[in-house]
């Protein structure tokens, strides 16, 4: 769950701050207000190509930063793991973006630099993004077990695992 956005020197946004709760968060507002700026920012900490147009005049970088909770980790420790990143004892994952006028972009997880296809790799377990008409990844039946598991406490993803462990195991007997 995206917990804070931090977005300086992106657009027409100087510098801001903003943190959403648990839940649905809905961004409103007049045309022009910059709620598609908000959701661009997003999309690139997400691991979204940026335009260097984004950087505002004046400025030779732009920063963004996305603090994630993650309520149940075991979805996303195998592929940190794999890439020898460490989660804080919070559950928080920080991730972001630098993005210069005259070299390429840096992209960072909990401060270790990262590759474009690892940040994606990642990304793609932690944020589903809804405009309209934007409703594919629900109809994916590899999404759906991930989706099922986000409702449960631990005690339940413990429970699948034991399952799963012992279905594993019977298996195997099986093929004895």
């Amino acid at each position: 769950m995206l917990v804070e956005l931090s977005i300086k020197n992106f657009a027409i946004i100087e510098d801001l701050k903003v943190n959403f709760t648990k839940g649905l968060n809905i961004i409103t507002g007049e045309t022009g207000s910059g709620k598609s700026i908000l959701i661009e920012a997003i999309g690139i900490i997400l691991g979204s190509r940026c335009n260097r147009e984004f950087i505002q005049s004046g400025h030779e970088k732009a920063i963004l930063e996305g603090v994630f909770y993650i309520e149940n980790p075991s979805i996303i420790m195998p592929i940190l793991e794999e890439y020898s990143i460490d989660m804080d004892d919070d559950n928080l994952i920080i991730i972001s973006r630098e993005i210069y006028l005259n070299s390429p972009s840096l992209s960072r997880i909990n401060g270790r630099n990262i590759t474009s296809s690892m940040l994606k790799n990642i990304t793609t377990k932690l944020v589903d993004i809804f405009g309209q008409h934007e409703h594919q990844s629900l109809l994916d039946s590899s999404n759906h077990e991930i989706l099922v598991d986000s409702f449960g406490d631990r005690d339940l993803i413990e429970l699948k695992e034991k399952i799963k462990m012992y279905y594993d195991e019977w298996i195997n007997e099986k093929k004895r």
